[in-house]
């Protein structure tokens, strides 16, 4: 399994609130489903206590592979959530983190 962060800032002017109720009810419910993934989980950056922190969403992702998030982004039937998700999100501030752990 790989873990994967998702980092990017909202669209000046997003309601926080409805874009979280949107995840919350259609994207984090779909993603979930997809072969491979394993967790999706969607924060809010509410405070940065120390240091600079330009983001204002943080997706904890699990998945078998980074590839196979990758081809869940690209295929044309999840477009349609990639579409809602750019009503809310600066899409080019979208930044991916692959991660491995501590004696990994």
């Amino acid at each position: 399994m790989e873990q994967v962060y998702a980092f990017y800032r909202l669209k000046d002017g997003a309601d926080r609130d409805a874009f979280l109720t949107h995840m919350e009810r259609v994207d984090a419910p779909a993603m979930r489903t997809q072969p491979g993934v394993e967790r999706f989980n969607v924060y809010l950056v509410e405070d940065v206590p120390l240091g600079q922190f330009t983001y204002d969403v943080v997706e904890d992702i699990v998945v078998d592979r980074f590839e196979t998030w990758d081809r869940i982004c690209k295929a044309p039937e999840h477009q349609t959530y990639v579409a809602q998700w750019k009503q809310f999100a600066d899409a080019d501030s979208l930044v991916f983190v692959r991660t491995r752990g501590a004696g990994s």
